[in-house]
């Protein structure tokens, strides 16, 4: 401010001396002087701009290296402690799990009280799930391991765990997959996530009706539906509820829950394998989501669970013998059991979790903390 002052104070000098000197006042300089002053003057407001340029830059520059590393900072936090939160809380779900399976002399209220707590855990566990997958996405730190994976299979298989999921609703599940239906190229474990994803999300907006599973080929890809009954989804919000963070309103998030990561998620993980997802819906008549894989190779179905019943049946025949390590037994198992579990876990929670699931099964159950006793039990 002052150097622009005296250069502005030497512009007027400049201005009073041309007046004085077109008048033949003063013959001090005998020449115009105002183009040196607006010189002066331009000049000067140049450099003074140039100036608070480069540091207004430089305080920019700071300020995003600040917000960066604190995003970072924010984003490692927030999966570190998604990470530890996902073992306690496990172990709540399974341990009120299998008190509540193993309840006798327990109340209406009181069973419905520890299967409020279940579902509850469950969401939270859900929901940490999606935390986690959405900030791998977003570090592009999900590696897909291909293979040849059968739908039917997959669905069938944990039709189970979706039947849980529907509670006391009254929903019913229509599997309408073609017998012919070829394998697809993908991560199973991926696939049964978009699964998850999108018949949780049919049936969370879904109060009765009907939830029917089917598919379709379309050249070199296979296209996957899954149609419900619920409550639709408004025009105007079909290209933006596979955005993260994104609902339909906010009356419907604090009825039905959840933060809007899972369609997003499950977007993203569809054209990781090259496939593509869209909807298509109604409001009040329901909602049919739909996304494609590339086809697999076709393989014959090897029959897996009869190898694993003749493998049974033939250890039961001979019986199994002592492990030639000293392992860690706990108290009330059956020691006489042809049937050896062995658990393996650094968190007792689990091991407790695992012990109290089976210990009215005859099984006998080895425990180990690490590897390495795990390979000496072996």
């Amino acid at each position: 401010a002052r150097i622009l002052l005296f250069v502005l104070l030497f512009f007027i000098a400049t201005v009073i001396h041309d007046i004085l000197y077109s008048d033949n006042m003063t013959q001090f300089i005998s020449k115009q002087l105002v183009s040196f002053g607006l010189f002066a003057l331009i000049f000067t407001q140049a450099i003074v701009l140039a100036q608070r340029f480069s540091m207004s830059f430089r305080t920019i520059e700071a300020m995003s290296e600040r917000l960066i590393s604190l995003n970072h900072l924010k984003d490692e936090f927030l999966v570190n402690t998604s990470h530890e939160l996902k073992t306690p809380l496990h172990g709540v779900i399974n341990l009120t799990q299998s008190i509540l399976d193993d309840a006798g002399e327990m109340n209406d209220v009181q069973r419905k009280s520890l299967a409020a707590v279940v579902s509850v855990a469950r969401r939270m566990a859900h929901l940490i799930n999606d935390i986690l997958d959405f900030f791998r996405l977003k570090n592009r730190d999900i590696e897909l391991h291909l293979d040849n994976v059968d739908v039917r299979s997959v669905v069938s298989a944990n039709l189970e765990v979706f039947r849980n999921y529907v509670g006391n609703k009254q929903i019913h599940f229509k599997l309408a997959l073609p017998d012919d239906l070829p394998p697809v190229q993908a991560d199973e474990n991926r696939i049964l996530q978009i699964f998850y994803n999108l018949i949780g999300n049919a049936i969370k907006f879904t109060q009765q009706g009907e939830i029917t599973i089917s598919a379709q080929m379309e050249g070199e890809m296979l296209r996957i539906f899954i149609t419900d009954t619920g409550i639709g989804i408004p025009e105007d919000r079909l290209e933006t509820i596979f955005q993260s963070f994104e609902q339909i309103d906010a009356a419907v998030a604090r009825e039905y829950g959840g933060i809007g990561l899972g369609l997003s998620i499950t977007k993203r993980l569809v054209e990781l394998h090259g496939g593509t997802i869209n909807v298509r819906s109604e409001v009040g008549k329901g909602s049919t989501f739909s996304f494609t894989m590339p086809v697999g190779k076709r393989i014959e179905t090897v029959p897996i669970l009869q190898n694993i019943l003749k493998e049974q049946e033939r250890i039961g025949a001979r019986g199994l013998s002592e492990p030639p390590f000293a392992a860690s037994e706990e108290p009330g198992e059956n020691m006489n059991s042809n049937y050896t579990i062995l658990a393996v876990d650094d968190d007792p929670i689990n091991l407790q979790v695992i012990i109290g699931t089976f210990v009215n099964d005859n099984y006998k159950i080895l425990i180990a903390h690490q590897g390495e006793e795990a390979l000496t039990i072996l």
